[in-house]
């Protein structure tokens, strides 16, 4: 159909979807998206189950987490989250959603802790697979 006849059968909205399916578009670009959580994750070059390791590497990735909380200009989160990816590249991820907001580090490392134990026993690692990737995330930030 040609831009007159979706004119006449559609009006100006005609006009404008033959331009559209032309890929011609005047409407500006937004390039701002709202922050809706900060990351920051690890790939080891040997999967690992040392918890030293794994503590040292989530201390770092927390602290890079509070750095960017900080350059975003957000004072405080309420979700963290442990993402965890082992050896056969199975993922998983634990949460946990505090009553009050938080802005601390010490907070950070207590809750990514608590959010890790259970990765280093049984319970969450029954056949004791080791650690290709560790990631830390919060959300709810404010």
């Amino acid at each position: 159909m040609t831009a007159l006849q979706l004119d006449e059968l559609l009006g100006k909205r005609g006009v404008d979807l033959y331009e559209k399916v032309r890929g011609r578009d005047i409407t500006p670009l937004e390039e701002y998206a709202e922050i809706k959580s900060i990351s920051e994750q690890h790939t080891f070059e040997v999967d690992t189950l040392d918890s030293q390791q794994l503590l040292r590497e989530l201390e770092l990735l927390g602290k890079g987490v509070m750095d960017r909380l900080q350059q975003e200009g957000f004072l405080s989160f309420r979700t963290v989250v442990l993402i965890v990816r082992f050896a056969d590249f199975k993922t998983t991820s634990r949460a946990h959603t505090m009553a009050e907001p938080a802005g601390d580090i010490i907070t950070l490392r207590r809750e990514i802790l608590r959010l890790l134990m259970p990765f280093l026993d049984r319970r969450e690692n029954p056949h004791r697979q080791r650690i290709r990737l560790l990631g830390v995330r919060v959300e709810k930030l404010m």
